[in-house]
């Protein structure tokens, strides 16, 4: 199976030109939405279903109720780093992308698209040097059965690295 990913020069266009498109929540308990995916990376098991050209390692640093660990994220010029498919319910729905990020070293960037291409992406740019949850002003319209690619990617030719934890793809209402 091959695994369809991001130019990084594309991605680094997009996470620049998209940047303002992020907020970060500042109420979490307001949020009604379900979770189409979830992992607080707390076990070994949490990569299951993970593949990609880099480096994910789990730290012993996590964010305000993130548990004990997250993953680190850091590689080289081919990406994504950090890759899984969701595939979307049996039902059209939107979907948005929430998770808390930590900047190591030249931060990165957290992606969701639909894996055929067609239509919108997510990108959210990992920045702040403190745990900071992100979540993404845009959602992607899913129709029923749709896959959609989740990236992590920090590094390049240049070193990155980042943190995350308590990722999410959630179902919008």
């Amino acid at each position: 199976m091959a695994l369809t990913y991001l130019h990084p020069v594309r991605f680094a266009i997009a996470v620049l030109l998209t940047a303002s498109g992020c907020q970060q929540s500042t109420n979490p308990e307001l949020d009604t939405s379900e979770d189409l995916y979830f992992s607080s990376f707390e076990s070994d098991a949490d990569s299951a279903g993970w593949s990609g050209y880099g480096g994910g390692w789990f730290d012993q640093d996590a964010p305000p109720d993130g548990g004990a660990r997250s993953l680190r994220v850091s590689g080289g010029c081919i990406v994504p780093h950090f890759s899984r498919r969701v595939v979307a319910p049996a039902v059209p729905c939107s979907v948005s992308l929430t998770f808390w990020g930590k900047n190591l070293a030249l931060g990165g960037g957290v992606s969701l698209r639909p894996t055929d291409g067609v239509g919108p992406e997510i990108q959210v740019s990992v920045q702040e040097t403190d745990w900071t949850r992100y979540r993404s002003a845009s959602r992607i319209h899913c129709r029923p059965g749709d896959t959609l690619v989740l990236d992590l990617i920090s590094g390049g030719i240049i070193y990155g690295a980042m943190r995350v934890d308590l990722l999410e793809v959630r179902i919008d209402e």
